[in-house]
């Protein structure tokens, strides 16, 4: 398998026709994690549109975060999607997240749950995360922690380039 390097196309892995560099590619990367995972999920209908997993059957919300849930956000213009990996334990209420196109890195960023839509699993992944849900609590950690321990460039903010 290919490894991710800082030239991987996530929109063209996963069919998606960018027109510009410029266009948000956090839901392309999602995408991609799914489809380059073992086992093998299906990407979402629309692999361009982060809001997209809240509405492709593939998919199902889950009203608690649980480890690899993908976190689906609204947005002024669109919206953002990305990985739970940890709960906050800077603020409460807030989940630490894995997400590209942050700041237009991949990286781990500290986010309200403000403007979340919901979290969501893949349908074959259901049993497994309910399970989890009731039995392995999400750790606290920091996105401070969480890229240090990566070597990831520090973040400002987590923004959606």
């Amino acid at each position: 398998m290919r490894e991710i390097t800082r030239t991987i196309n996530y929109h063209s892995e996963v069919g998606v026709a960018a027109r510009s560099l410029a266009v948000p590619w956090c839901a392309s990367f999602v995408n991609y994690c799914l489809i380059k995972s073992v086992p093998r999920y299906s990407k979402s209908n629309q692999p361009g549109l982060a809001v997209s997993f809240s509405r492709d059957p593939h998919f199902k919300r889950i009203d608690t975060p649980v480890f690899g849930a993908i976190a689906v956000y609204t947005r002024t213009g669109g919206g953002h999607v990305c990985f739970v990996y940890a709960l906050s334990e800077t603020v409460n209420g807030n989940i630490i997240v894995l997400g590209g196109n942050q700041d237009d890195k991949i990286n781990f960023v500290d986010r309200s749950t403000r403007r979340l839509v919901g979290y969501f699993v893949p349908v074959q992944y259901e049993a497994q995360a309910l399970r989890e849900i009731a039995s392995v609590p999400l750790h606290k950690k920091t996105a401070a922690e969480m890229n240090a321990s990566l070597s990831i460039d520090n973040v400002n903010n987590g923004r959606e380039s």
